[in-house]
């Protein structure tokens, strides 16, 4: 045998720890000590070289075996980590298999109260952003909230969908109040802003009209003057004959009114005398009074 000492069925968890080799190598430092060789003959030169070489062989045999200790050792916790993770995994899946029945029930639970939540926030929504919104238009939403039916489907949100379609129909009767009067309103605004610019209108043509009528009657005056057309001298008096004064009276009536009507249209007194005894005369073509 090569070794000093038999190495088979060693134990490297308790060989290899802190102290735990001192004794095989004292075991060995005594069985190579056993040795006295006289090493001034070839035969006990060898039998140190022997020695020597078992020593070596020894410690190679022993490192070998704790070599492949450590190598055990470091690939231990990559199997305790593997065989964790397949157990967090197993159980993993076994809590979801035993939780499946509980979760589809909360599911449906949290699936319903978002469904009622829903509808509910849907009725009093028809009260938001009423703000400048036409009659019409909240019209339309009392009609919408009106056809929403709170019935026993609603199970326990049945008293809350009540109070909530109804408060909403009280924000949206308001609103609809408001509304109309404020169209109402802009309608008759509007109105009075149509029939104002239409008195300004009629009252821009009057004053048109009448300035045209006053420059005319003014030119006529002018061409009626003793500048532009000499009166002839007055007729002689006719005879006086049965009714005349009569007659005199009543051209003279119509002259008195013929004059204020010109001054209203803004002919001075003298203006309005002359251009009256012209038309009188007949000096103006196309012009006439009738008496």
């Amino acid at each position: 045998m090569n070794d000093l000492i038999p190495l088979t069925g060693i134990d490297p968890p308790a060989i290899f720890q802190p102290g735990g080799t001192v004794q095989l190598c004292d075991l060995i430092a005594t069985e190579a000590r056993r040795l006295v060789p006289d090493v001034s003959t070839t035969d006990g030169r060898e039998a140190i070289a022997r020695m020597a070489a078992r020593i070596n062989r020894s410690k190679t045999l022993l490192d070998e075996i704790g070599r492949k200790y450590v190598a055990e050792i470091k690939a231990l916790p990559k199997a305790i980590d593997a065989e964790r993770r397949a157990m967090r995994q197993r159980l993993d899946d076994l809590k979801t298999e035993i939780r499946a029945p509980l979760d589809a029930w909360e599911a449906a639970v949290r699936a319903r109260q978002v469904r009622f939540e829903a509808m509910l926030t849907g009725i009093t929504d028809q009260a938001a952003d009423l703000e400048g919104l036409s009659s019409e238009a909240i019209r339309a939403r009392i009609e919408a909230l009106e056809s929403i039916e709170i019935d026993a489907e609603w199970e326990e949100y049945q008293g809350t969908a009540q109070g909530a379609k109804e408060g909403t129909l009280v924000t949206l009767d308001r609103a609809l109040a408001d509304a109309i009067a404020r169209e109402e309103a802009a309608r008759a605004q509007e109105a009075a802003a149509k029939a104002a610019a239409e008195e300004r209108e009629a009252l821009i043509r009057r004053e048109a009209a009448a300035t045209a009528r006053a420059e005319t009657l003014a030119e006529m005056a002018r061409q009626a003057s003793p500048a532009a057309r000499p009166l002839p001298p007055p007729p002689a008096p006719e005879p006086t004959r049965p009714g005349t004064e009569t007659r005199l009276e009543e051209r003279a009536e119509v002259h008195r009114i013929l004059l204020a009507d010109l001054q209203d249209f803004g002919l001075d007194a003298d203006q309005a005398r002359r251009l009256i005894i012209a038309i009188a005369r007949a000096q103006i073509p196309h012009l006439a009074i009738y008496y």
